[in-house]
């Protein structure tokens, strides 16, 4: 079959395009083709189908640069988009598409496409990475407190509370844009969405969606082997890890507090909007056990992530399954993560890893030291880690589950 991978980067840009990427080779593997829509970007992978991206759309800097006209694109560009729609149009007057599979198309591609699809007939499955469908922020937090106002269909809220950066005018177009898709009924034209984790897949079920199209099933990944990678940068002594997003939600700020004074160092890997602001605060706080190395290659975090004593995941926002953890648990690393959204489905206590409370430094302190004094207890997690990871995220698994689903929409 010939199925349509529609994601708003075609190059590496965090866990979806991990995803993406694995799913790709999945469908390879299986005799299937595939056909990319996506945005034109520099970093983009090569691909034949490039002619039919849609144009680059940097909203950094549509932000940074106010104006009237730049609002408007915002605005236009971010709720339904005609060059995507009429972009696709031409992919599909080309190219007979079996099975289309979404990703993160949100305010790029937007929900245009859907109308499309399914004016087409064309079977849509959709991989849910976040909760945009549900809440309007994406991330169920306002103001650095978890919130669920909208509940259901209630976007409004998103608007009064300004969650939204803050901000009234970003937080009356997420609103907008959420009311739109609504009332326009783009999701009801989805066959199949699919939820990564046990937690998204319950919300979806409370805030309305109907059991009949939502399948839980781990997101894949290929065991990859990573070479030993050698640079001035690396260190020899034990060390704790972070990996990911440097954001306010993901926990970083509650982290640096937990291992303030610690004999033990804490190497970051990552880049993001706090990052600067990271670098004050270690220097305010006079953190030197704390090194921040910033984005750096696949081949080095596998390094870092082979060498490490454990992996942190601090996360203060409903994380699905995030990948860095799964590439840590391939490796045999024992985990600590907070006890919030998918996280404590693969960080199962006392088993493969610990949890402790989010936000609570001082709980993330002593589950830290806990680990560090039981380095026994620590080599066992870690090896339940392996297994338990192994199984959950198997290729061929993930596979008998969408070729249920193909059966199904042939039909």
């Amino acid at each position: 079959m010939k199925i349509l991978i529609a994601n708003w980067t075609w190059y590496p840009s965090g866990g979806d395009w991990t995803y993406v990427e694995n799913l790709c080779r999945l469908y390879r593997e299986k005799g299937h083709n595939i056909v990319p829509f996506s945005m034109h970007n520099e970093k983009n992978y090569s691909t034949e189908y490039s002619k039919y991206f849609i144009g680059n759309i940097n909203y950094k800097e549509l932000n940074r640069n106010k104006s009237i006209k730049n609002s408007l694109k915002v605005i236009t560009k971010s709720i339904y988009s005609l060059e995507a729609k009429h972009k696709l149009e031409g992919l599909l007057s080309d190219i007979k598409i079996d099975i289309a599979h979404l990703n993160n198309i949100h305010n790029y591609q937007t929900l245009s496409v859907i109308d499309l699809l399914y004016k087409k007939k064309i079977p849509i499955i959709w991989t849910v990475h976040d909760y945009v469908i549900l809440c309007p922020n994406t991330t169920f937090i306002s103001h650095s407190e978890i919130c669920f106002s909208c509940k259901v269909h209630k976007y409004y809220n998103c608007t009064t509370k300004k969650c939204k950066k803050g901000s009234f005018a970003a937080s009356t177009i997420a609103s907008i844009s959420s009311y739109f898709n609504y009332l326009k009924g783009f999701y009801n034209k989805v066959d199949y969405f699919i939820c990564p984790s046990k937690f998204i897949y319950n919300k979806f079920l409370e805030f309305g969606f109907p059991s009949e199209k939502l399948i839980q099933k781990n997101n894949l990944y290929y065991t990859q082997e990573s070479t030993n990678h050698k640079s001035e940068t690396l260190i020899e002594e034990s060390y704790l890890l972070y990996v990911g997003n440097l954001i306010r939600v993901k926990g970083i700020y509650t982290l640096l507090e937990a291992v303030k004074d610690l004999s033990i160092k804490l190497i970051i890997l990552g880049d993001g909007d706090e990052y600067e602001n990271l670098l004050g605060f270690k220097k305010e706080q006079n953190l030197e056990n704390v090194i921040l190395l910033g984005r750096v290659d696949k081949e080095t975090v596998s390094y870092y992530l082979k060498n490490c004593t454990a992996i942190i995941q601090p996360s203060e926002c409903f994380e699905n399954m995030p990948y860095s953890l799964v590439e840590a648990m391939l490796v045999g690393k024992p985990i600590i993560g907070s006890r919030i959204g998918g996280i404590p489905e693969i960080v199962i206590d006392n088993v493969t890893g610990y949890n402790f409370e989010p936000w609570n430094a001082t709980d993330l302190r002593q589950t830290i030291v806990k680990l560090l004094e039981n380095p026994q207890k620590a080599k066992e997690m870690g090896k339940n880690s392996k297994n338990l990871i192994e199984e959950i995220v198997s290729p061929s698994s993930y596979f008998n589950t969408l070729n249920k689903l193909f059966e199904k929409l042939v039909k």
